[in-house]
């Protein structure tokens, strides 16, 4: 599945919580590590903070905007 958001271009959102139930068993840890790694390793996606993407989707809007209204 990330293959197929990365050729559209698409977002992908991971929402993780260290609950040990979750992250307290080191298969699933691993699971994660390799997810990560495999996303970064194309050196095109983006890490960021929910703030951050907010911060650059409100500056593309602005810029849109300004091109709109000229």
């Amino acid at each position: 599945k990330w293959n197929h958001v990365r050729q559209i271009g698409g977002l992908c959102h991971f929402l993780t919580h260290p609950e040990p139930h979750l992250f307290g068993k080191q298969v699933l840890r691993d699971i994660y590590r390799a997810l990560l790694e495999e996303m970064l390793s194309e050196g095109d996606a983006w890490v960021t903070t929910p703030s951050a993407l907010a911060a650059h989707w409100e500056t593309l809007n602005s810029v849109s905007t300004e091109k709109d209204t000229g």
